[in-house]
């Protein structure tokens, strides 16, 4: 009935290209979402209510990780990316260094969401991203759909490509992922913590504006050679960085915290 190549089961139907999947409902939000968001913005809400409703969007963000990509190095890249959005990024310490060395008009919103409504808007966005309709046999409002399912898709890909390039250089290949060492790393404090990435970015920037340059023609042998990979790193961090920058433009203009 479906093809040689098609496994159906009690949960899903899948071929080589394709899955569907009968009960999607653990895979998206709660119908009563909107209430579980005033909820959580209420301030006589206690910590322990709101924490658990962070928890129950963390198991949503992981538990769709099986529909990002078929390629385990993706999935694995998707989930720490995920983990570390939770736990550990201080993301207003992020938005603040482009907006206090950038023009903050240029970042402002006129209704700025909450923190909560932000990752529900990620999760809709990571859905669309992971959610395929075929856009060459689609018309009219279907097809926008599907043109914009395409768009997060390739968002996020790139995303996790960049994440993915990070994580290579926070973690070499000599030092197991879940040592210490990463943790005091140059590069796991750049891009990570105090997010000189994004601070590298601005100051090239500004001393672009301001016609200031540099002469190596001055500089001895050994000061060039140290200057050449001090400036491979710092071309590194500004590329990362512009990323970045971009990325957190467009989460202003989504209402996301991708």
């Amino acid at each position: 009935m479906y093809g040689d190549k098609t496994i159906v089961t009690k949960n899903a139907i899948t071929n080589s290209i394709y899955s569907l999947i009968r009960d999607k409902t653990k895979y998206l939000l709660w119908t009563d979402v909107k209430q579980i968001i005033n909820t959580y913005n209420n301030e006589k809400t206690k910590d322990k209510v709101k924490r658990d409703i962070l928890k129950r969007l963390y198991r949503r963000f992981i538990r769709v990780n099986v529909f990002v990509s078929n390629t385990k190095m993706v999935k694995d890249t998707y989930k720490d990316y995920v983990r570390y959005k939770f736990i550990k990024e201080d993301y207003h310490l992020k938005e603040s260094i482009i907006s206090s060395l950038d023009n903050p008009k240029s970042i402002a919103s006129d209704s700025i969401p909450s923190e909560i409504e932000t990752i529900v808007k990620s999760f809709e966005f990571v859905i669309k991203a992971i959610s395929y309709i075929p856009e060459d046999s689609s018309k009219g409002c279907t097809y926008d759909i599907a043109r914009d399912n395409t768009i997060c898709r390739q968002i996020l890909k790139n995303i996790l490509t960049i994440e993915h390039e990070k994580m290579k250089q926070l973690i070499p290949q000599s030092i197991p992922w879940n040592d210490e060492k990463i943790r005091v790393s140059t590069p796991y404090l750049d891009y990570r913590i105090q997010f000189n990435h994004l601070k590298k970015v601005m100051k090239y920037r500004n001393n672009n504006d301001k016609g200031i340059t540099t002469n190596d023609d001055t500089k001895k042998k050994s000061e060039k050679k140290k200057s050449a990979i001090t400036n491979k790193l710092d071309l590194q961090l500004q590329a990362i960085g512009e990323f970045d920058k971009c990325l957190i433009y467009l989460n202003k203009s989504l209402g996301t915290r991708l």
